[in-house]
């Protein structure tokens, strides 16, 4: 299950984060913009409202008999779709 992501979600987020990439991970292939995902206090200075931050991308999380596993950060446009980042939990990868 993939539902749109809330507010009370932030904690989770930032641990499957932390948890899931190396520090040599994040400075390497993570956008300078994702970072904020790595302090509960900088993601919840960027929510907007629902499950958007303030610069329109949103965010959904995955889900597995009620435990986060993963999660995407993206923007729809007219003409296009953004995804700025994906994130699974280690233990989830390659299922699938």
């Amino acid at each position: 299950m993939i539902p749109a992501a809330a507010a009370k979600d932030v904690p989770s987020m930032v641990w499957i984060r932390l948890a899931t990439l190396t520090e040599e991970e994040i400075r390497g292939f993570s956008a300078p913009g994702f970072v904020t995902f790595s302090s509960t206090e900088e993601l919840r200075k960027v929510w907007s409202r629902e499950n958007r931050l303030k610069d329109g991308f949103e965010v959904s999380v995955a889900e597995d008999e009620g435990k986060m596993v993963g999660l995407i950060v993206f923007k729809m446009e007219s003409d296009h779709f953004y995804i700025d980042n994906i994130v699974a939990a280690k233990d989830e990868e390659r299922k699938g």
